[in-house]
């Protein structure tokens, strides 16, 4: 990966949801979401959801 771009990030108390956009070095994209739980200072749980594929 080239790099990564944040698109929303969410956090309510013991959660935080993210989306972003990551992009390649050949400038392929794709999204994808996560959800996470928290619990005092560890993550317990983490949902991805996956976008699209890169395009060619």
């Amino acid at each position: 990966m080239d790099r990564y771009e944040i698109l929303k990030f969410v956090e309510n108390n013991d959660e935080a949801f993210i989306s972003y956009r990551a992009i390649t070095y050949d400038n392929h994209q794709f999204e994808n979401a996560e959800y996470f739980q928290i619990q005092g200072a560890k993550i317990i749980k983490i949902k991805v959801y996956y976008g699209n594929l890169p395009s060619k």
